[in-house]
């Protein structure tokens, strides 16, 4: 009997140990950050993440067409997101779109697109394109640079790796 009344007692602290475990870790849930370091920033000052693109790009033409469809469009997220990753480390959305701020893409010209430059998973391409503003339209050109970022992937996706007038 003592021995039954020991097991019984050591299961009842076990249980209530448990239960003052479980207690605790939900009073005092919270952002998970280092310890000793700053709480991170809440998530509305961060900018916001742009969407991936839902049509990939199979060659670079095609990718021209996509980010200039997305900037007509007024989609600067969107054409953010043809953007690629090393680019995007480097071109922040916000300093991105600072870039359009009071500029609106009325047009590219797909007949002017010339190859500057080419190699085997990259190729350079100038455009010509119409912005629209408080001083009217104008007509720039800009020079890409093109990379597959899923060489040897069955399906290639092209993205910009830059930007350069």
């Amino acid at each position: 009997m003592q021995h039954r009344t020991t097991v019984i007692l050591i299961a009842v602290a076990t249980a209530a140990a448990l239960a003052a475990g479980v207690f605790l870790s939900h009073r005092n849930s919270g952002p998970a950050g280092p310890s000793g370091g700053p709480a991170p920033p809440p998530a509305s000052s961060a900018a916001p993440a742009p969407a991936a693109p839902t049509i990939t790009a199979s060659d670079p033409y095609r990718l021209v067409a996509l980010y200039f469809r997305s900037l007509e469009g007024g989609d600067l997220a969107g054409a953010y997101a043809y953007l690629g990753p090393d680019l995007q480390k480097t071109l922040g959305y916000r300093a991105f779109t600072a870039g359009f701020q009071g500029l609106r893409v009325t047009g590219y010209d797909p007949a002017s697109l010339r190859v500057v430059g080419a190699g085997n998973i990259s190729l350079i391409v100038q455009v010509e394109y119409t912005v629209s503003g408080p001083q009217g339209t104008a007509s720039r050109t800009v020079t890409l640079a093109c990379l597959n970022v899923a060489p040897g992937a069955p399906h290639p996706d092209w993205r910009i790796e830059s930007i350069g007038q």
